[in-house]
Parts: structure tokens; sequence; C-alpha cells
């Protein structure tokens, strides 16, 4: 039985195979350009989320496991709500423009808050239900 030349291939640290060692190496110069660009997004990521604040002023501190209050409009009437961000557990966090959303759960059953409209403090959280619940109120009282 002859014995057969096998193509020599070389391989980047992906997995991907090129027929020239140049090509792999060139490829491979991407593949650590994309790894440093995907940590400095990331970096990007987390000093940016460092820069929002909830509803009543306070810095939003992703990083913990915290109440934080909203408030919903149940039939028009408003009311507090309240969810437990707890960490990174089952999260996630997008920009949408500037404004900062956590996505907490998957699928159907994930719920969005906008960092923006929660409370930190729930005293903060029950004086503007109080304002809403008044206008709430005069609104129903122009309409009679």
């Amino acid at each position: 039985m002859p014995v057969k030349t096998i193509p020599q291939k070389f391989k980047a640290s992906d997995g991907t195979e090129f027929k020239t060692e140049a090509d792999a190496q060139r490829h491979e110069a991407v593949v650590i350009a994309l790894q440093k660009f995907d940590e400095a997004r990331q970096q990007l990521a987390f000093a940016t989320i460092k820069t929002h604040k909830t509803a009543d002023g306070i810095p939003f501190d992703f990083d913990s496991h915290r109440d934080y209050y909203f408030i919903q409009r149940y039939q028009g009437w408003p009311e507090i709500r309240k969810v437990g961000l707890w960490g990174w557990y089952n999260q996630k966090f997008c920009l949408d423009g500037e404004r900062l959303k956590v996505i907490e759960g998957d699928g159907q059953n994930a719920r969005t808050f906008d960092v923006a409209e929660l409370y930190r403090s729930e005293k903060a959280a029950v004086a503007v239900l109080t304002e809403e619940r008044k206008k709430y109120i005069e609104e129903l009282q122009a309409r009679m």
C-alpha cells in the first residue's frame, strides 16, 4: 500500500483551519483583536451602567441584592410594586438609547424594568405615589 500525502493544515485558536501558516496567523490576529474588543465593550457597559440613577436620584447598584419600587397603574389607579433585583441572577442589562433597562427572566416570563423609573427608597416611592393618586383623583373629578 503506497504512502499517502496528507495536506498540512494550520489551526487558529478558535478552531478554524487554514492551508497556510500565514493565513492562520492573520486569522489569529483577528481572533485576538475580537477578544480585546469584547473585553473593552464589557468594561464600557459596566462603566455605563454605573452612571445611571434611579428615579429618586440614587446610583443604580447593579451588583447587589436589593429591592426596588415602582409605580404601576392598575385599572388607572396608581399602586406601588416591589421588585427584588438580585445581582446577576437571571438578569440582563440593555441600553435603550440613553435609558438602562433590566430584563429579569427569560422568554414569556421575562419582565423589563427601566432603571430611571425604579425607586431605591420606599419612602420616595410613597411620596410619588401620593402625588400620582392626587392627580388621578383630580382627573376623575374633572371628567364628572
